[in-house]
C-alpha cells in the first residue's frame, strides 16, 4: 500500500509520501513488534532498543524513509508538521490522534480513519494521554473545584463538548460508545478505529518516572535524530543510546529498590 500510495517524479523528486509521521511516535512500531525502550518504564534498569525486537522495528521505519514511502522527519517538521502536509497532499497518511479532526472538517476534506496495520505475529500497541484536570490541594474554593472537575468529566457535560467538537476519543467508555461519538455525522465515518486503539493503549512511549525527560531529551531523541537523518545505522544508533542511558540510570540510582 505505501508503494502504491507514494508518487515520485522521473526525476526521482517525491511530489507525494505514503505516510506523514512524526519521528518522535518511533515507538509505535517497537510496541506493535513486542519491542520496548526500556526493560520497565516506571523503574527501569536497562535500556532495551538495541534489543532485536527495538532494532527491526526501527529498522522499518528508517527503511521507509529511505525509499521515500514515509517522508523525512526533518522535511515533515519543516512542512509544518503532519497535518498540514496531510492537508496540502504532501502525504497520502498520517498517524494521528483525533485532536486533528476540527481542522480537517474545517478545510471540507475528504477523509477517513483506520485502525494503524500491524505486522504479521504483531500486536497494537497504541498510546493514550489525556488533559489531567487537576485540582491544587492548596485550593480556596476546593468544593467549587470539585463541582467543577465533576461536569468536565460527566458524560452529559465536558465530555460532551468535546466529544462533539471531534478533537478527542472521549475518557469514558460511556461517552465513547455513545451517539454523541459514533453517530456524529461529521467526518471521519470509522470512529470506531479511535476506540479500538484506545483499547489497546499500552505505556511504553513515556517514561514514567522523574528522570525521563532529562533521558529523552538529552540522549534517547538525540540519538533517534542520527538514524532519521541517515548520519548513524540503526544498529549502531540504537547501540550507542542504549550505552548512554545505561550509564544515566546507574547515575540516578535505578533501579531503585522496593
Amino acid at each position: 500500500a505505501a508503494e502504491q500510495l507514494t508518487v515520485v517524479a522521473d526525476n526521482g523528486r517525491v511530489s507525494r509520501y505514503a505516510l506523514g509521521m512524526e519521528g518522535g511516535k518511533y515507538q509505535l512500531w517497537i510496541g506493535q513488534n513486542y519491542g520496548s525502550i526500556l526493560d520497565d518504564m516506571y523503574n527501569p534498569s536497562r535500556c532495551t532498543l538495541a534489543d532485536p525486537e527495538s532494532v527491526e522495528a526501527v529498522q522499518f521505519f528508517a527503511d521507509m524513509m529511505a525509499n521515500n514511502f514515509a517522508m523525512p522527519d526533518a522535511n515533515l517538521s519543516q512542512a509544518g508538521g503532519d497535518a498540514a502536509v496531510f492537508q496540502s497532499g504532501q502525504v497520502a497518511m498520517i498517524i494521528q490522534n483525533a485532536s486533528r479532526v476540527p481542522v480537517f472538517n474545517a478545510a471540507g476534506l475528504d477523509y477517513d480513519v483506520a485502525v494503524v496495520p500491524i505486522p504479521e505475529d504483531g500486536q497494537r500497541s497504541a498510546s493514550a494521554a489525556g488533559a489531567a484536570w487537576t485540582m491544587s490541594s492548596f485550593s480556596d474554593n476546593k468544593e467549587a473545584a470539585w463541582t467543577f472537575l465533576s461536569w468536565l468529566q460527566s458524560t452529559d457535560g465536558g465530555q460532551a463538548i468535546y466529544t462533539q467538537s471531534g478533537e478527542i476519543l472521549p475518557a469514558l467508555r460511556s461517552t465513547a460508545m455513545s451517539d454523541a461519538f459514533l453517530g456524529n455525522m461529521d467526518p471521519p465515518a470509522n470512529r470506531q478505529a479511535f476506540i479500538v486503539e484506545g483499547e489497546n493503549a499500552k505505556v511504553g512511549r513515556a517514561g514514567m518516572f522523574p528522570e525521563w525527560n532529562e533521558l529523552s531529551g538529552t540522549i534517547i531523541s538525540p540519538g533517534m535524530q542520527t538514524i532519521w537523518s541517515g548520519e548513524a545505522t540503526v544498529e549502531d544508533a540504537l547501540t550507542s543510546i542504549c550505552e548512554a542511558t545505561d550509564v544515566f540510570l546507574a547515575e540516578n540510582g535505578y533501579p531503585h529498590s522496593e
